[in-house]
C-alpha cells in the first residue's frame, strides 16, 4: 500500500493534484489487490488448486475427518473385478467403526459385519449363525487366528496396534504431521498447465469450471504413498492389503502397478471451489472424483488394472453413522485352537440346518 501511495504521490505532486485525489487512488488501489487476490489471479495453479481444495473440503465436512476425531461418518465401496464383486460399508464415529461386507464370485456369496471398539474387534457372518466371534487386541493372543495371520505375512502386534489406532481418538501424531508436509510438498512440486474448461454437476447445476492438469511421476506417486501412510498410520496398508486380496491381488502388486502407469491428475475449480477430480492414464480415465455438499466425497472407478484384470467400482462419503451392537452368543477367537474353531463353526452350520 505504501509502495502505491508513495508512487501516486510522486505523480500526484508533478500533476499538482490534491492530497483526497492520492488517498483516494491509494484505497481503490488496495482494494483492487484485494478483490484480485481473493480471486486467486495472484496465486499459482498449485496453491489455487489447494486453497480450492481447503475450501471444499472445508465447507462439505470432509476436513472434519482428519481433524476432529469426534466427527461420524459413512463410507461405502463398491468394487468390480471380472465375476468378482464386494461390497463394503464402513460406518465410523468417535468411539466405534462398523464394517458391513459382501462379496460375491461366481454365484456364490458371503458377507459379514465388524464391529471394533477401544476393547475388541466383534465379527458376525450369517452363514455361521448367531456367534460373535469376539478378538481382544489389548491382551496377549496365542490361538489359531494369531498363527493365521503370522501365515499370511502380519504380525500379531503389528495387527493389534492397527486396531488400536483405527479406533483411537489422540490427536494428530508428529508422524501424521510429516505426512502431511510430503504431502503438500509433492504436490506443489507438480508441474500444472491449464486445461480446457469442463461442464460440471455441482449441486443440481451445470458449472463451467477451470481446469488444471498435472503429470504425477512414478517418484511422485511413490512419496504421496508414503505420505498418505504415514497420516493414516500402520492400519492403511493392512486395510488396503485386506480388500485387494478380496479381489485375487495384494497391495505389493497394487503398488507395482500403480508405479508403471504415466498418472495425470486434472482439478476443475467452480467458483474457487474443488467440483471435480479427473484421474486418468495414457489410454483412458482411470476415476473421478466429485465434490458436493450432498456428498462429501463420491469417486467412480471407471477401469482400474489389477494383474490384467479391470476393477470398476465407486465409493461415496457421507455425513453421519448408524452402528448397531451385534447380538449373539460370543466365543473368543484369539485364544482358541484349530480344533475349537472349526466345532464351533460345524455347530453354527449345523444348527442353520
Amino acid at each position: 500500500m505504501t509502495d502505491h501511495m508513495e508512487t501516486n504521490n510522486h505523480t500526484t505532486r508533478s500533476a499538482g493534484k490534491k492530497m483526497v485525489v492520492i488517498l483516494t487512488a491509494a484505497v481503490v488501489i488496495v482494494a483492487a489487490a484485494a478483490i484480485l487476490f481473493a480471486s486467486g489471479i495472484f496465486l499459482s495453479k498449485p496453491n489455487r488448486v489447494l486453497r480450492a481444495a481447503y475450501k471444499s473440503c472445508k465447507e462439505n465436512g470432509l476436513a472434519e475427518i482428519f481433524s476432529d476425531h469426534t466427527a461420524e461418518y459413512t463410507t461405502d465401496l463398491e468394487l468390480s473385478v471380472e465375476e468378482t464383486k464386494l461390497s463394503v460399508e464402513i460406518a465410523s464415529t468417535e468411539k466405534k467403526k462398523e464394517l458391513t461386507f459382501s462379496v460375491g464370485s461366481h454365484g456364490i456369496s458371503t458377507g459379514g459385519t465388524a464391529l471394533l471398539d477401544d476393547e475388541n474387534l466383534k465379527v458376525k457372518i450369517p452363514i455361521l449363525g448367531d456367534t460373535v466371534f469376539v478378538y481382544d487386541y489389548r491382551q496377549e493372543n496365542n490361538g489359531y487366528f494369531v498363527q493365521l495371520l503370522e501365515e499370511n505375512g502380519i504380525n500379531a502386534d503389528e495387527w493389534n496396534r492397527a486396531l488400536a489406532e483405527a479406533v483411537s481418538d489422540q490427536d494428530m501424531t508428529m508422524d501424521r504431521k510429516e505426512g502431511s508436509r510430503l504431502l503438500l510438498s509433492a504436490f506443489r512440486g507438480l508441474s500444472f498447465e491449464t486445461a480446457e474448461k469442463k461442464t460440471v454437476r455441482v449441486n443440481g447445476k451445470d458449472r463451467s469450471c477451470k481446469g488444471y492438469r498435472a503429470a504425477v511421476t512414478p517418484e511422485d506417486i511413490k512419496v504421496i504413498l508414503e505420505a498418505a501412510e504415514q497420516i493414516q498410520g500402520e492400519g492403511y496398508r493392512i486395510w488396503l492389503d485386506r480388500i485387494l486380496k478380496v479381489m485375487g491381488s495384494d497391495y505389493e502388486t497394487f503398488l507395482r502397478e500403480l508405479m508403471r502407469q504415466e498418472i495425470y491428475m486434472t482439478f476443475y475449480l467452480d467458483r474457487n471451489r474443488l467440483a471435480e477430480v479427473s484421474v486418468e492414464n495414457t489410454e483412458h480415465t482411470i476415476m473421478n472424483l466429485y465434490f458436493a455438499k450432498k456428498e462429501m466425497l463420491s469417486v467412480d472407478i471407471n477401469a482400474f488394472s489389477l494383474e490384467d484384470k479391470t476393477c470398476t467400482g465407486s465409493v461415496k462419503l457421507t455425513r453421519g453413522a448408524d452402528i448397531e451392537e451385534l447380538g449373539g452368543e460370543r466365543f473368543d477367537i484369539g485364544n482358541a485352537s484349530k480344533e475349537e474353531l472349526l466345532k464351533v463353526a460345524y455347530t453354527s452350520l449345523f444348527r442353520l440346518n
